[in-house]
């Protein structure tokens, strides 16, 4: 027996974006009260479920990512060696990514006080809890990561290093935008992120160890199927989807960036067993009914 119609309609429903946008505005508001050293600038921007207008019920985190931008000599990462980056053009930068942490931290601690910070919790952020109206913030410094192929910029994105010292290289914005696309008027008429909300609803009904299924990587997943899967009614497009990811190679899939392998060892990276264990757990659960 399917999941009604009218379930599907409940989750796909996105959550509230008020607050989350509040909070980005807080964040933002802190940055620019401190005083940064010359040379040095940042943009701030969500990612995440909130950033990618796929978030449901119950999300509370914001993760907001601040990047260096925007003046001469701001460092930069990338897949070019060292020797090479004269024919890119390439010139060092006048600071590090730990310089620039520093003041991001310091510009929190001194907008919201030290109780307020929590850096233990997550190697990979500066979170922020929540207070008068903010939801919790996960605040990540990072630099620019520039990817080339043949002389030619092919995309950007975002690199930082945890507090263990693991490189993490993200394509937020570009994950954006081919989210964006990939829901418009002419390829899903804005089904595919009611699909991710509807499927990252239905993670918490399904029996077992479910909540290790993150968000991103069921966005990918579903970024993944065909256009024309996402059509007709919620349940239509359930099941087609399902269909679909149950006879695929999953091993062939790409992040929704399309810059890196789904599937695979990486830090980034989703195992596809548990892959397979998802999609069979939502068949149970539209079995179930």
């Amino acid at each position: 027996m399917a999941i009604s119609e009218a379930q599907l309609t409940t989750w796909s429903r996105p959550g509230a974006q008020v607050s989350s946008t509040a909070t980005h505005t807080s964040i933002k508001a802190a940055l620019e009260a401190h005083s940064w050293p010359a040379g040095m600038s940042f943009e701030t921007y969500l990612q995440g479920s909130y950033g990618n207008h796929t978030n449901i019920r119950g999300n509370s985190d914001v993760d907001l990512v601040v990047q260096a931008v925007g003046i001469p000599n701001t460092p930069f990462y990338s897949n070019v060696l060292n020797q090479d980056w004269a024919q890119y053009n390439i010139t060092p930068g006048s600071f590090s990514f730990p310089e620039f942490k520093v003041q991001v931290r310091q510009a929190l601690i001194n907008y919201y006080g030290s109780p307020l910070i929590d850096e233990e919790t997550s190697d990979k952020c500066i979170t922020v809890r929540a207070a008068s109206g903010r939801l919790t913030a996960d605040v990540i410094p990072c630099l620019e990561y520039r990817r080339y192929n043949g002389g030619v910029l092919i995309a950007s994105g975002m690199k930082f290093f945890t507090t263990t010292g693991a490189e993490i290289v993200n394509y937020p914005k570009l994950h954006r935008e081919r989210g964006e696309a990939k829901n418009s008027a002419e390829r899903t008429s804005g089904m595919f992120k009611d699909m991710v909300r509807i499927f990252k609803n239905a993670r918490e009904h399904v029996p077992g160890n479910f909540g290790d299924h993150a968000s991103y990587f069921i966005e990918c997943l579903l970024f993944n199927v065909p256009d024309d899967r996402f059509r007709g009614s919620y349940a239509q497009a359930f099941y087609e989807i399902l269909i679909y990811l149950q006879q695929a190679n999953l091993n062939g899939f790409k992040t929704q960036s399309g810059q890196e392998d789904l599937f695979g060892a990486g830090s980034t990276q989703w195992d596809v067993t548990k892959a397979n264990a998802f999609v069979a757990g939502m068949v149970r659960l539209w079995n179930a009914g």
